[in-house]
């Protein structure tokens, strides 16, 4: 759990990273949407931007369910938007068992994307959570337009 825990800390920063590099990149090309919210032109008229990660989670090669010829998947978290991005991961902690005494998950930083597994993907299932052995990122700036008469 620490290892993976770890692992998905680290996808966070690449995603963190990528993130802010899309966004450059759509502020320089003129882009006018964003963390900030939908940029209205007028009342008919607007812009927007947002961020969407597909992590893939997958089994360990070793795990007696591996099979050579599959994908393996053992279940996929969809990231939208900015939520759960924070600009201060290492003092922000998403773990939900920090207050409960003894708990052996207690005593460590909890990365959104673990919470995210745990919590609400997996809902405390551990066996699936035991047999991830990689995970894979697909990471989409989605920039938006719409207008309306």
């Amino acid at each position: 759990m620490r290892l993976l825990n770890r692992k998905l800390a680290e996808a966070e920063a690449w995603i963190r990273q990528r993130r802010d590099r899309c966004l450059a990149d759509y502020y320089r090309a003129g882009g006018v949407g964003g963390r900030r919210g939908k940029h209205c032109f007028s009342d008919t008229l607007w812009e927007d931007v947002e961020l969407e990660v597909d992590v893939t989670c997958v089994l360990r090669d070793d795990h007696p369910d591996f099979d050579e010829e599959d994908d393996n998947i053992v279940c996929e978290l969809d990231w939208s938007s900015f939520d759960g991005i924070v600009d201060d991961p290492v003092n922000h902690d998403w773990n939900v068992f920090q207050f409960e005494p003894g708990h052996p998950l207690g005593g460590e930083r909890h990365c959104w994307l673990f919470h995210d597994l745990v919590e609400h993907v997996l809902r405390f299932d551990w066996d699936p959570m035991l047999g991830i052995g990689g995970i894979w990122l697909d990471v989409r700036l989605i920039q938006q337009w719409g207008m309306s008469w």
